[in-house]
């Protein structure tokens, strides 16, 4: 879709200053701009069971492969965690192993965990992805500890391993609100009490979402900041330094060796941030011509950003830290031609002179169709954004592979549903326009998700009671990001029911907006809920998994000896005994059972079966693989 240069100017001006009706004398705090410039898109469209309550083969025959299959239904006493009663859940540290990795295989980094061993025995290490093609799948009981206590790689997250596509959300951070447009129906509201980007609290939840999502990396926003050297003030409100936030974030949630990061360079926000610093009119484009500008680019954004994420956060793609670059198109920009290749070529010579690595860059593809100069040696990867309502997703041939962009849904900011095409608006169909693009796109090296927290377009996949599961996107994403994960961890405020979900009083809305039992755990590194009645549960629902053994955990704490119990697509792995923890914010892991499932959606429900638990998390890890 075509747009004359006044008209995208009207519509941001609120944003990108670009028009004299916008104020140059303080930071807008308003909408990513609709990322749909440019010229038109080309378009692609057995367990070891040692208990007399081990359950019967005939009562799990929905979650087994065949009838020979035993669930280790034993509750073994509960474990202190070894990392701290008080602290932070963060798995033992392994030393940075940056590498090289060879070309054409997506590095997540190259600092993660070790292979994970099979769980209590010495042996072959297991893959990240734990696929285990072999002997039949089972749990050896020959650990000291024996099946039915936690090991410390029952509750270690491993990298997802992408299976085709690497998927890349971009994810902004300049909301203060649930809703940040004048009328409540206009936005699709996550399920929080409170979504500020200004407390620490988003930033876990942000964090809690991605690593649910096993998304391979997170572009996060770069439009720059008004001071190359100090200060949060930006043009969009989204100074690369507030993602400091983001990188303590990742620390307390112990996930420092799965989670990474590349950068998206927001380039609409440049004329504005040019304007406002070098005091010019507004609506003046950016002269790519003049080279004493090109400081916006490195010094006012992509220095900082990469400054600001230490070099262990980094994602790799063939080895290189990948950056990606919106439109270059004429609503922005002038003088393209023959400059926006050498401005590249200086981005690189800065970003390797500066961190000894060669970037990875990802164009929009108004880049080469605008500077004909521009080669594979500039731009590795470059894409074709998408145009709604005509398209919510292309992938385009660059450097001999397919790149992607895509949107889970879409309508322009300030408009009601179902406004149609006056508004491009894509639906989102209960998640399958996301798992069309998705399938559109199974062979394209990288693809970029537009916008994890894009409230203004309706484009989100945060969890949201409008979608029919509030977890509902993330687990579409991760259908595709890690359809078969080794590891997942779901926090127990985050789940998609709860027995006690009720219009909570106000006062107690700690975390969302539906429930009352949940609290702030004691040292600040997330919630847990409280069940105060009997029986309580939480389920995550819909849940895909593959074929194998999984080992269940849970952390919880309780002031006098309580039961708990896991059911799998409403069939219960058996009771576990939970010993006194020594207080209801003292918290243990406790062995939940293990059981061999189907490959296939499930329904997950810990339950508490006597009132006085609270639940942190628990904590799914696949010990085995299947034939």
């Amino acid at each position: 879709m075509q747009h004359t240069r006044s008209a995208i100017a009207a519509k941001f001006c609120a944003l990108m200053l670009l028009v004299p009706a916008c104020s140059a004398d303080e930071p807008a705090e308003g909408p990513e701009p609709s990322k749909d410039a440019g010229a038109a898109a080309d378009t692609g469209v057995g367990v070891d069971g040692q208990s007399d309550r081990s359950i019967t083969d005939a009562s799990v025959t929905d979650l087994t492969l065949d009838d020979r299959t035993v669930v280790d239904a034993q509750g073994g006493d509960a474990q202190a965690d070894p990392r701290s009663e008080t602290g932070p859940d963060v798995p033992p540290s392994v030393p940075d192993a940056s590498r090289d990795v060879p070309s054409g295989v997506p590095d997540t980094g190259g600092d993660g965990p070790p292979p994970v061993q099979d769980a209590g025995r010495d042996g072959p290490a297991v893959s990240p992805d734990a696929r285990l093609d072999g002997a039949p799948p089972s749990i050896d009981a020959d650990s000291d500890a024996g099946p039915n206590v936690v090991v410390p790689e029952d509750t270690i997250l491993v990298p997802p391993v992408p299976r085709g596509t690497v998927l890349g959300t971009i994810t902004g951070y300049e909301i203060s609100s649930g809703c940040p447009m004048p009328r409540p129906e206009y936005c699709e509201a996550p399920i929080y009490s409170t979504y500020d980007r200004n407390t620490a609290e988003w930033w876990d939840v942000l964090v809690d979402e991605h690593l649910l999502s096993r998304v391979n990396v997170v572009m996060a926003h770069g439009r720059g900041c008004f001071d190359p050297n100090t200060g949060l003030d930006g043009n969009g409100n989204m100074c690369p330094r507030h993602l400091s936030k983001l990188v303590a974030a990742i620390d307390r949630a112990g996930a420092g060796d799965v989670y990474r990061l590349g950068m998206w360079d927001d380039t609409g926000a440049y004329p504005g941030a040019r304007n406002h610093v070098d005091n010019l009119p507004g609506g003046t484009l950016f002269d790519l011509a003049d080279r004493n500008s090109w400081r916006f680019f490195w010094d006012y954004n992509m220095r900082i950003w990469f400054d600001t994420i230490p070099s262990r956060l980094w994602y790799r793609l063939d080895g290189r830290p990948v950056v990606a670059f919106w439109s270059l198109a004429g609503a922005f920009f002038s003088n393209q031609q023959g400059n926006a290749s050498l401005l590249l070529r200086d981005l690189r010579a800065k970003f390797q002179a500066r961190y000894g690595e060669n970037p990875l860059f990802i164009l929009d593809q108004t880049w080469p169709q605008l500077d004909t100069t521009i080669t594979v040696d500039d731009g590795q990867g470059m894409n074709a954004w998408f145009v709604p309502p005509g398209n919510h997703y292309t992938y385009r041939t660059w450097n001999g592979s397919s790149w992607g962009a895509l949107v889970p849904a879409f309508r322009d900011p300030q408009t009601l549903p179902g406004c149609g095409s006056a508004c491009r608006e894509v639906l989102r169909r209960d998640g399958q326009a996301l798992r069309d693009a998705f399938a559109a796109g199974l062979t394209a090296k990288f693809s970029l998700l537009e916008g994890w927290t894009d409230i203004y377009e309706s484009a989100g996949f945060y969890r949201s009671s409008t979608w029919r599961l509030p977890n509902l996107y993330i687990n579409v994403t991760r259908e595709s990001a890690d359809p078969t994960p080794a590891t997942l961890r779901f926090q127990a405020e985050g789940a998609d029911l709860l027995s006690t979900q009720t219009t909570a009083d106000a006062g107690t809305r700690v975390y969302r907006k539906d429930v009352g039992n949940i609290g702030k755990l004691g040292d600040a590194t997330g919630w847990y809920v409280d069940f105060t009645q009997a029986p309580g549960w939480l389920e995550y629902s819909e849940v895909t998994l593959g074929c194998g053994t999984y080992r269940m955990t849970a952390r919880v704490a309780t002031n006098a000896e309580r039961t708990i119990h896991l059911e799998i697509d409403g069939t219960s792995l058996g009771p576990v005994t939970v010993a006194a923890t020594g207080g209801p914010a003292s918290y243990q892991l406790v062995h939940l059972g293990a059981v061999r499932l189907a490959a296939g959606k499930h329904a997950l429900r810990l339950v508490a079966d006597t009132a006085g638990v609270n639940a942190d998390w628990f904590f799914v890890r696949r010990a085995a693989g299947c034939n």
